[in-house]
């Protein structure tokens, strides 16, 4: 016999990733140079898993195919050089560290044309 031990287990509950500083909706003029940030914390156990990415209208924004759209690999901000009224749209920053994900989304206007 052992005695009274007791094992007593506490449920463990991660932190959910979440983004604490959301995209800011814009309305610029063609031609302008555009920025959008995007920060999120997650569990620490997860936070080497975390990753950032962008959307615009609901899709994966192709960074070779769209070559004025380029995302800074060091803060994962989106930067959009010589902004065309094409750029207009949704654009929305995923947080996810592969077992949760959250996002915000930002809407651009761009008015005008540059000659």
């Amino acid at each position: 016999m052992f005695g009274d031990h007791y094992l007593q287990l506490v449920p463990f509950f991660p932190e959910s990733t979440s983004i604490d500083y959301n995209p800011k909706s814009k309305v610029v003029v063609a031609g302008t140079e555009i920025s959008f940030f995007c920060n999120a914390t997650t569990d620490v156990s997860e936070v080497s898993r975390l990753k950032i990415r962008w959307l615009k209208n609901g899709h994966e924004i192709n960074y070779f195919k769209e070559g004025r759209i380029s995302k800074d690999m060091r803060d994962s901000s989106l930067h959009i050089t010589m902004a065309t009224p094409e750029d207009s749209g949704s654009y929305t920053c995923v947080a996810s560290n592969g077992i949760d994900e959250d996002q915000s989304t930002a809407q651009l206007t761009v008015r005008g044309s540059f000659a």
